[in-house]
């Protein structure tokens, strides 16, 4: 069991896919989204476990919107990041 916040972002912080998922929104200027908890947790829980850390991870859920940008430009930022993610989850 986790005794500490701490100990969740100690976790995360050593997931390569999630810095590389990170990494790439940024590198895509993607603003205000998040990552569906099941993600997170799993990939926490595949940590903690000895797992490799995308075991049992089938799909990641997002949550998307910028009201200020409606376009197909953003629509395929998303997509690209999606994709990235597929493979990148999918890779383990």
């Amino acid at each position: 069991m986790l005794k500490e916040e701490n100990d969740f972002w100690s976790l995360a912080h050593q997931s390569q896919t999630l810095k590389k998922i990170l990494n790439r929104s940024e590198e895509l200027g993607i603003p205000n989204w998040h990552f569906g908890a099941g993600f997170l947790a799993q990939t926490i829980w595949n940590l903690r476990s000895g797992h490799l850390e995308n075991q049992f991870i089938n799909d990641v859920d997002w949550v998307y919107f910028d009201s200020d940008d409606l376009s197909n430009e953003s629509e395929t930022k998303i997509e690209q990041l999606s994709e990235f993610t597929k493979r990148m989850t999918s890779s383990h």
